[in-house]
């Protein structure tokens, strides 16, 4: 039996008459056994409203906040609003903005979260108030049976751990999550490679001005379960193949955007086709509108985490520079993912993907460390993790995305999926899972139309 998952209700006093509405349309979820609602009408007489209130936010699973002008006006109202944005924790905790009327909430620490009704009309404005409510019952629904499903699997999933003595560090190395399947039964599988057209530089020279998206992948399997997602460009019959440089370009339509894919060597450091200079030409050619890293990391705790969840990087944590005396200090900033794209991937709740033993992937969202280190020994990962705690994955070329990017100011975000633990027991085996995992996460954020719109082309 599925626990009934809590709803908090936070609305403005001059609204009671759409919090009477929205109950009653969610009375038949309350009747499956599937939510309880909560919200301060039902506060008795004699009780500690502040810590009622307290104890109900602390405890809810979703939290609604009924958006309306006197709902934004009521400075009581607004901040306990701000006091549910910051326990926003998909899939654990999900906030989310009821639009009611009209009112300029866009711009307000509210803005991050994706409202309902899913067309971003507010429930006053329907002809029909009840299809209004119908759309608004519809997501809460979906929300519940994602927040279910991962439960299910805490719940019922016992891992298979062996504790594994490494004879030259002498240290316990957790070995987990094995994955039996053939690769190609999985329908999210790359065999081989889409058919292309060469263009030339007049034709690249036209389309240019055409890009919104640039992809950059690392490694082979990256690439080709990006291309698996890839059709062909607008109005051609296939995906066209541009030479230019050193770099190789393919372009075609990703979810609603035309998009140019690339490659880039392993790695950031300055040399022919690392990263840095990678997006840097990219970026010169093309003058899109975001640049996205997709591809494969290693995950911080497998106890927590699994082969095949997606780490979207909030900043990118840079660990070569370093100043080394008696201490290690670390010399390079910490820079934050573009924040229009970060919100983007932060409001992916209708996502899914799920692996070969029917498990779903999990999006993480935090820091990433990024270096040029191949990381594949336990106690080089467990100082690296000492000195940055809050890091949930690592990689190799995000350091020389956020510095190529950010030198002129072209939106970009990191997106990859745990395919090893770096812990000296690193092999290929998931590198095409975890490569399909992070490609269907930005593919379902590109087939939004309108998620780009905040953003102008460079």
């Amino acid at each position: 039996m599925e626990d009934k998952k809590e709803i908090f209700i936070v609305f403005d006093k001059d609204d009671v008459d759409f919090l009477k509405e929205l109950k009653n349309h969610l009375k038949p979820m309350e009747t499956q056994g599937l939510i309880t609602v909560w919200d301060t009408t039902q506060i008795v007489g004699g009780t500690e409203w502040k810590q009622e209130i307290n104890k109900h936010m602390k405890t809810a699973s979703i939290v609604l906040l009924l958006v309306s002008a006197g709902f934004m006006a009521s400075r009581e109202i607004y901040n306990l609003a701000r006091q549910a944005v910051a326990k926003n924790a998909p899939p654990e905790v999900f906030v989310i903005p009821i639009l009611l009327r009209e009112v300029d909430w866009e711009y307000s620490d509210l803005g991050k979260l994706a409202p309902l009704p899913s067309n971003g009309r507010p429930v006053s404005s329907w002809a029909n108030r009840n299809a209004a409510y119908l759309d608004i019952v519809k997501g809460i629904r979906e929300i519940v049976a994602e927040h279910n499903a991962q439960s299910d699997q805490m719940s019922s999933h016992v891992e298979k751990i062996a504790e594994i003595r490494s004879p030259e560090t002498e240290k316990t190395i957790i070995a987990s999550d094995h994955l039996d399947y053939r690769l190609e039964d999985q329908s999210w599988y790359a065999p081989t490679f889409p058919r292309t057209i060469a263009i030339d530089q007049e034709q690249v020279s036209a389309l240019s001005s055409e890009i919104d998206i640039v992809i950059i992948t690392a490694n082979n399997e990256e690439l080709k379960a990006v291309m698996h997602k890839l059709e062909p460009y607008p109005r051609k019959r296939s995906i066209l193949l541009a030479y230019i440089g050193p770099e190789t370009y393919y372009l075609g339509k990703f979810g609603e955007f035309k998009t140019v894919v690339t490659k880039c060597r392993m790695g950031s450091a300055i040399d022919s086709g690392s990263a840095t200079l990678a997006t840097n030409q990219a970026q010169e050619i093309w003058h899109p509108r975001a640049i996205i890293m997709v591809g494969v990391a290693f995950g911080k705790d497998a106890s927590k985490q699994k082969i095949g969840d997606v780490l979207v990087a909030s900043q990118i944590i840079p660990y070569e520079g370093q100043r080394v005396g008696e201490k290690v200090n670390f010399r390079s900033p910490i820079p934050p993912s573009n924040p229009v794209l970060l919100n983007r991937f932060e409001n992916a709740l209708t996502w899914s993907f799920v692996r070969p033993d029917e498990k779903f992937c999990v999006l993480r969202i935090g820091p990433i460390l990024s270096g040029e280190k191949l990381v594949d020994n336990p106690d080089f990962k467990a100082w690296l993790f000492d000195q940055f705690p809050l890091a949930i994955g690592g990689e190799m070329e995000g350091a020389g995305l956020c510095a190529a990017s950010g030198r002129v100011g072209v939106a970009w975000i990191l997106v990859k999926s745990i395919c090893d633990w770096g812990d000296g027991t690193k092999q290929d085996l998931y590198q095409p899972l975890a490569a399909a995992a992070a490609t269907s996460l930005v593919h379902h954020v590109l087939s939004q139309r309108t998620i780009l719109n905040s953003i102008k082309k460079y």
